[in-house]
């Protein structure tokens, strides 16, 4: 199966419409785990700005979880002073409960720091990694990217022959978005190289 990642920041606490709003972001998370949770095992992460209290928020978010049966565990304090005294909970991950997706518990990732009030938390998952590349991608040409030095580049000049070579280059609306996306990082990055080079080869000619 696939794997579906979300990132979340849920609305903080204390302004008169937050709980409206969270609801209405758990109704769109609702609506992306439907579409994919017969192809995809489901990976929701971030700041969920819950309490541990039981309230309306709490409860919406809990039907949530029991309709698409996710995993939801505690893993500890994550935001600290800086003394070291554990102050609250607020990350968390929702997973596909499946013993061949979630490699490893959810566990705290050490940050070494005596400033720093927020611990990352860490969920290693196991995923499958092809090199199967689509047509669109295997007739694209690939090369080493030469080293620009874009404090030193002509931004008028680039800007403007970026401009002219997507107009005439990315024309064809069927174009699907990994070739488009390719031809567009292509043409912007072979321009440097071109822009570049006139500039160096112009400095050049000025010696002599």
């Amino acid at each position: 199966m696939k794997t579906l990642i979300v990132c979340v920041y849920m609305p903080y606490r204390g302004y008169s419409t937050s709980t409206d709003d969270f609801c209405g972001i758990v109704d769109e998370l609702f609506e992306i785990a439907s579409k994919y949770r017969n192809s995809h095992y489901i990976l929701i992460g971030g700041d969920l700005n819950i309490v541990q209290a039981f309230d309306r928020k709490r409860s919406y978010l809990n039907n949530f979880i029991d309709e698409f049966e996710l995993e939801f565990s505690c893993v500890g304090s994550i935001f600290f002073h800086p003394s070291g005294e554990s102050e609250s909970e607020i990350d968390y991950f929702l997973t596909t409960k499946s013993d061949s997706f979630l490699y490893k518990k959810k566990e705290i990732f050490p940050v070494v720091s005596n400033v720093s009030d927020l611990v990352l938390i860490l969920a290693t998952i196991k995923l499958e990694l092809t090199d199967k590349l689509s047509n669109d991608t295997k007739s694209t040409k690939t090369s080493t990217v030469a080293n620009v030095k874009w404090e030193n580049l002509d931004k008028q000049a680039y800007a403007e022959l970026v401009a002219s070579k997507l107009d005439k280059e990315v024309t064809d609306k069927t174009m699907s978005i990994e070739k488009a996306s390719t031809e567009i990082c292509n043409i912007m990055r072979d321009v440097a190289i071109e822009v570049q080079y006139k500039e160096v080869k112009l400095q050049l000619l000025e010696q002599y």
